[in-house]
């Protein structure tokens, strides 16, 4: 499998699973949109913009900022739409076995010289968002 293959593999997994907890969600193949979103996801009163990491290098700290940047600056402050920035970590295989995929809600800017529990997001699992969508949802 190619790395396009498991990259475009992954962003489809993440349509589906959004799908299933509620939301309409859309894959913008190879985009490289200003917005730099791969997924899109409308439902539950706010927009997900996802982008979605494959393999163990995950998101640079410049990556992260520009679409930190592009989701409040543009799509929050100017169009005025509730959105959020969403990075979407596939799981690695750790001593032979898969670990969960995560989903990082970006909440801030991120220094280079940061170390991962320091990054301002809050990190997901989509167990966690399911949980979360049930109790917005009241069921």
């Amino acid at each position: 499998m190619t790395n396009y293959q498991r990259g475009a593999a992954f962003e489809r997994a993440t349509v589906t699973a959004l799908s299933g907890i509620g939301y309409v969600a859309g894959r913008f193949a190879g985009s490289k949109s200003d917005m730099g979103a791969d997924v899109i996801a409308l439902g539950h009163k706010r927009i997900l913009l996802v982008q979605c990491k494959t393999g163990s290098r995950g998101i640079s700290t410049e990556e992260w900022n520009d679409f930190y940047s592009v989701v409040t600056d543009v799509v929050q402050r100017q169009h005025m739409l509730p959105a959020h920035p969403i990075v979407a970590q596939q799981g690695d295989i750790v001593k032979g076995k898969r670990t969960a995929n995560v989903f990082y809600l970006l909440t801030g800017v991120r220094a280079s010289n940061m170390r991962q529990k320091n990054w301002p997001c809050v990190r997901h699992s989509l167990h966690d968002l399911i949980e979360m969508q049930k109790n917005n949802d009241g069921s």
